[in-house]
């Protein structure tokens, strides 16, 4: 072999060395910057779901005390339908207790 051949086949094994060298830094910088947007999507996933849960909780929160409302009305209700049966069976309770002391 001739020294210029000897010279070009270096010449070619220091440029693929210098390529599988440049390939390995630029594939650490490519998995480096996808490790990167994978930490940032799955950030970005949690505070969606996190406002997600929030504004369900509100829903719900709300859902809950709407029917609390309508539970606490109805009761009220009854409650005042009972007091006007009550109160007009008052009036037959005491007459018929003032009937019984009266007539003994």
């Amino acid at each position: 072999m001739s020294l210029d051949a000897v010279k070009q086949v270096a010449a070619a094994e220091a440029n693929a060395e210098q390529q599988i060298a440049n390939a390995a830094a630029e594939a650490k910088k490519i998995l480096a910057e996808a490790e990167q947007q994978g930490k940032k999507l799955v950030e970005n996933a949690v505070s969606e779901a996190n406002l997600l849960a929030k504004d369900l909780m509100g829903k719900a929160e709300e859902k809950g005390s709407a029917a609390a409302q309508e539970i606490a009305g109805r009761a009220m209700n009854e409650c005042e339908a009972m007091e006007k049966t009550a109160q007009g069976k008052m009036d037959q309770a005491v007459a018929i207790i003032l009937g019984r002391i009266v007539n003994g």
